[in-house]
This record gives C-alpha cells, structure tokens and sequence, in this order.
C-alpha cells in the first residue's frame, strides 16, 4: 500500500534542507570574507613601516654632523708633494725641515722658526723616495703657491762617505757634503726640475708666509 505525503509537509522539508544548506555556506564565505579584510589591514601597515623607516633614514641623513676639515697649523710649512711628470700617479712627500713661518695672531703678527738637521744629516733610508732612470722632470706642488725656489742636489754616496768618516750621518758637518745647485723653474705656484736616481734634492721654497727647506731622495 503506497502512502501519500502531503504537499505542504514535502514544501516544508524542501524549505528545511535549503535554510541548513545556506547555513553551512554562509560561516565560510563570511571567513574568506574576514580574511581578506585581515590581509589587506596588514599590508597597509607594512606599506606604513616601510614608508616611516625611509623617512626616518632621509631624516638622519639630513642631519648628520659634517667632519670637520683640518686645517694647517699657520706655523708649519706648507704640505708639500712631488711627482715625476711622465708618472703623475707616482709621488712623495718631501720631509719638511727648517722653517721660518709668518702669520697673524690675536691680530698681531707672528714669527715661528723651527730648526731641524741639515738636509745631508738624515739617513737615507726611510726617507720620501722617487725612482727614475735618467734624467726626469718633476713637479712639486704645495697647498700654498710657491713664489721661490732654488734647488740643491747631493750624491748619496758622498754622504754615505761623509758618514763614514764622521761615525754617523748625524754627524755630518754641512761643509763635508758639497751640494750643486741645479736649474729650476716656479710656474704658477709649483717647482719643476730634473731629478736623476742617486741623489738626495733640497729644495729651498719662499712663499708669501715665510721659507721651508724640503728634502727627499730618488733611487737609481
């Protein structure tokens, strides 16, 4: 015997399955919902720390403290370098010996004069050093224009001689060295003039603050 169900009660079973049906969908559509919500929050604050810690960095940037530059004691001579001309990446740094400096202090004038050996009483070795084959043209240049200069070259070996003689380079007597003053130019400040391997070059340089004796040697 079939049994018959009513259409009312077949409707309202319809109308139960599709409510439970969407009530199963509905949670996770509104999860997905959230999260996507969630993930754009945390890429704007990400998008916010990158954009402050730029700012933060330009901003120390800006305000970082500038080195002070050094200057030269006005009572030192001039810095002094020399290069050969056919190799201007080679270059020494003369040792400055005596000096007689004038400069203004307080708004007074003010003379500074340092004595130091005589270019021949220093030992060669550790001395600034060039090395030239020949006859080579060199230039020294000064962190103050030179305005004069005159140029005396010794033998190595005559002062080694000399040191031989007198126990030590120290103590050497100026006259026991016979230097020879060679030809030079002052052009716009620098000192040009031919340097050869063996000797020990003096250079003797006049500037508008005072006068400095410089030396150094040039290896064979």
């Amino acid at each position: 015997m079939k049994k018959r169900t009513p259409i009312v009660a077949l409707v309202a079973a319809c109308s139960l399955a599709a409510l439970l049906a969407i009530s199963a969908c509905a949670p996770q559509e509104q999860q997905a919902a959230t999260g996507t919500a969630d993930d754009q929050q945390e890429q704007t604050v990400q998008d916010q720390t990158a954009e402050e810690t730029e700012k933060d960095d330009a901003a120390e940037q800006d305000t970082a403290p500038e080195e002070p530059s050094v200057q030269r004691d006005p009572a030192d001579p001039p810095n002094a370098t020399v290069s050969l001309s056919d190799d201007s990446d080679v270059s020494a740094s003369p040792l400055p010996c005596s000096s007689t400096m004038t400069f203004e202090q307080d708004d007074e004038p003010m003379t500074v004069t340092t004595d130091a050996p005589h270019p021949v009483q220093y030992e060669a070795s550790g001395m600034p050093a060039l090395s030239a084959s020949g006859s080579t043209r060199a230039i020294a240049r000064f962190d103050e224009p030179a305005i004069r200069a005159e140029v005396v070259r010794y033998l190595e070996s005559d002062i080694s001689e000399a040191a031989a003689i007198a126990g030590s380079v120290h103590d050497i007597s100026a006259s026991d060295v016979i230097g020879e003053v060679i030809d030079s130019q002052v052009t716009d400040g620098t000192i040009s003039f031919n340097v050869e391997g063996g000797y020990r070059y003096a250079l003797e340089v006049g500037f508008d603050s005072g006068t400095a004796i410089y030396v150094f040697t040039v290896a064979a």
